[in-house]
């Protein structure tokens, strides 16, 4: 026999009601929103905590003001919710969104950051500090010479030697910025005036036993290559901040104890690329808050299906009846039927003693 179903409504709807009724009939139960939409900012409030360095350059400016105008436009975007759902399936439908913002915020960021890098490098475009190529001006008696050559990295390991630059020049294994975009070391070192422009005509592979490294600065063709490969690693370390304080005294007007650890960051190895990829926010807090959204949904009723299954003893009471109604029924209709038989015979008898008289 087939099991019976039927539809329950239960109204006043509360959280611990609700929890009951989606813990008994979850399959079936259905509650609608008296709001079919919520405004996300009434249940997810963010809090956001951004890198130590969040100001570092232009590129820091627009990832706050993307991540905060983002963060609005999410805020005010509503929420589509037919009916009530339970908590678990609530969080992994707002994390789910969540991240999916988070994403689409990110790759906004990467998308004008690598418009920046293409044009630059589709054009060419000399930076100021003369890192991708070095221009000078000769003189010679009345008239002035322009040079102008691009500038290439040495990748070999050959030391840095200011009196035999064009030895290292020939043997250098060199990675040029119009075809490679090659990455250097930062550090501190000296150079006569007369030897600059050929000093700037490559880049050598230096260590720390012949120039004083600044940990996790880099240098590149241009000044945003060479930012976003650096990790600002020296600025998270005492012994790498005195460093800087003795080629930069300025330094020291800043009231600061240079004693103890400076910053903490758990991006301290990370390139400012990858930095910029998490929008320079150190730590993303959203939180979901059920309760709000519950208010929010206020459910008038929830209603679920009950399924009732037919035990054996109704079964064998239900056939009785079944019997004794078709025994009634039978009783009723048995004379009427006898009669109709009986004048279906008679008439066929009659019509076969016509035939034999005929």
């Amino acid at each position: 026999m087939k099991p019976q179903s039927r539809l329950i409504t239960i109204s006043n709807i509360t959280p611990d009601i609700f929890d009951e009724l989606h813990l008994k009939h979850g399959p079936t139960l259905r509650c609608p929103c008296s709001k079919v939409s919520i405004p996300y900012k009434i249940f997810i409030p963010n809090t956001i905590t951004h890198h130590p360095f969040q100001l570092l350059s232009s590129l820091c400016s627009i990832s706050q003001d993307t991540a905060l105008q983002n963060q609005k436009d999410f805020s005010n975007s509503e929420f589509v919710t037919i009916n009530l759902l339970h908590k678990v399936q609530f969080q992994s439908e707002v994390n789910g969104i969540i991240e999916f913002f988070k994403n689409s915020t990110s790759s906004q960021i990467l998308t004008i950051l690598n418009y920046l890098r293409t044009t630059t490098r589709a054009n060419y475009l000399l930076s100021a500090l003369n890192t991708n190529a070095a221009i000078a001006t000769y003189s010679d008696e009345d008239k002035y010479e322009f040079l102008g050559v691009v500038t290439a990295y040495d990748s070999s390991s050959t030391a840095y030697d200011p009196s035999n630059l064009d030895g290292v020049w020939r043997k250098a294994e060199q990675l040029l910025c119009s075809i490679q975009n090659p990455i250097g070391a930062a550090g501190f070192f000296k150079v006569s005036s007369k030897i600059v422009i050929d000093f700037r005509e490559i880049w050598y592979a230096y260590t720390a036993d012949n120039v004083p490294l600044v940990n996790g600065f880099f240098g590149s063709c241009t000044p945003l290559d060479g930012l976003l490969s650096s990790t600002l690693a020296c600025l998270y370390d005492i012994k790498c901040i005195h460093l800087l304080i003795d080629y930069f005294p300025a330094i020291n007007q800043i009231q600061s104890n240079w004693t103890g650890s400076v910053l903490y960051s758990k991006y301290e190895n990370v390139s400012v690329e990858d930095l910029i990829t998490d929008l320079f926010i150190e730590t993303w807090s959203p939180k979901t808050n059920y309760s709000e959204y519950f208010h929010e949904c206020a459910p008038s009723r929830c209603t679920y299906t009950a399924t009732d299954y037919t035990d054996f003893s109704y079964a064998v009471i239900l056939l009785i009846s079944l019997y004794g109604g078709l025994t009634i029924i039978l009783r009723l209709i048995a004379p009427f039927l006898i009669n109709i038989s009986l004048k279906f015979k008679r008439r066929l008898r009659n019509t076969t003693v016509d035939s034999g008289m005929s």
